[in-house]
């Protein structure tokens, strides 16, 4: 779901996740996720994704992401190095 949110634009975080398990997911055969932005309202999103093969629907979840503005994590010409934040790692 959170592969959704560079198309769409957007920097955000999970604030609430629920997942349905339908079946069992399946082995040996292809599986395709799909995930769409259901509704929005300032800074919160609603994503719902699916996951499914050849033998149906096996998973549905939906989530609530908050989206952050960035500019309040950039340095600014008034603030001082103490108020900078560290550097975060690529957790790709």
């Amino acid at each position: 779901m959170g592969y959704l949110l560079p198309i769409i634009g957007e920097m955000a975080y999970t604030a609430n996740m629920s997942i349905d398990y339908i079946a069992p997911a399946p082995l040996g055969i292809e599986a395709t996720f799909t995930a769409r932005l259901r509704d929005r309202a300032d800074r919160k999103l609603w994503i719902e994704a699916v996951g499914e093969s050849s033998e149906g629907v096996f998973v549905r979840a939906e989530a609530l992401f908050l989206t952050v503005d960035l500019s309040r994590f950039t340095n600014s010409s008034d603030s001082t190095a103490a108020t900078a934040l560290p550097p975060t790692a690529d957790l790709q």
